[in-house]
């Protein structure tokens, strides 16, 4: 069973730091999708991690944020201030099916899908808060990233799927390529997809890119190239995302 505590302990305390990177280009990702499929409706956010998207997304007429760690869920309270749009839910979502609204337009599952134990089991408990209007959002780590191609190629792992060390410290159990995504989220029922890609092109580890990054070798300016050569590279980004619906 997945640990919280120890999950947002080594998020929070900043042991996987080039995560803070990649996050805000997932949420780049994220924006550009809400901004095409979410205009003024009601979004749910399932997991925030330490910045929900609301602070950089303000076009709906509520957001609803459902994270079960605590340190998370309170920077989200912090950050929400006084909004009574804005409704913060400290719990699995699993557990808040029955308190969520009738009408759902968009739900984001931002990097967390291959974090959960029995993803098809928990994209069913999404589905029962849609219906066939409601936009869903889905990014993942990317088992074909460069960074994973490069290490299969260099003999580091056998297979671009292996299971990593940072995947390990982060609890992770799936490791998607688009592929596997698509079929997994297929299996839940019959489902239009509207957008899928890759983004942020990522050549080494976490670890290595944050020490290029210290030594003066990366700066902003190569990360935010190395989030526009998805264009060019479509399938090597370091995480894939889906934008569907479910039809049925």
């Amino acid at each position: 069973m997945r640990d919280i505590g120890d999950y947002e302990s080594v998020v929070y305390n900043g042991e996987n730091d080039f995560e803070v990177y990649q996050a805000l280009y997932r949420k780049r990702r994220v924006l550009e999708s809400l901004k095409k499929v979410a205009d003024g409706g009601v979004i749910v956010e399932v997991g925030c991690g330490l910045e929900s998207i609301f602070q950089y997304y303000d076009s709906f007429s509520k957001f609803i944020c459902v994270e079960p760690a605590e340190k998370f869920y309170r920077l989200a309270m912090e950050q929400k201030k006084d909004r009574d749009d804005i409704v913060v839910i400290n719990d699995f979502f699993e557990n808040t099916i029955s308190r969520m609204p009738k009408k759902v337009d968009c739900m984001i599952c931002s990097g967390l899908l291959h974090e959960v134990e029995e993803p098809q089991k928990f994209l069913m408990s999404m589905k029962s808060v849609a219906d066939n209007d409601t936009i869903v959002h889905i990014n993942v780590p990317n088992a074909k990233s460069m960074h994973r191609l490069l290490a299969m190629c260099s003999g580091l792992i056998d297979d671009t799927h292996d299971m990593s060390e940072n995947n390990r410290m982060l609890q992770q159990n799936t490791v998607f390529d688009r592929k596997l995504l698509q079929e997994l989220i297929e299996k839940t029922g019959e489902v239009e997809i509207l957008e899928q890609g890759s983004y942020f092109v990522k050549p080494f580890t976490h670890a290595q890119m944050k020490k290029c990054m210290d030594e003066g070798i990366v700066d902003r300016q190569i990360l935010d190239g190395f989030y526009k050569m998805a264009e060019y590279m479509p399938e090597l980004g370091s995480e894939i995302f889906i934008d569907f619906r479910w039809k049925s």
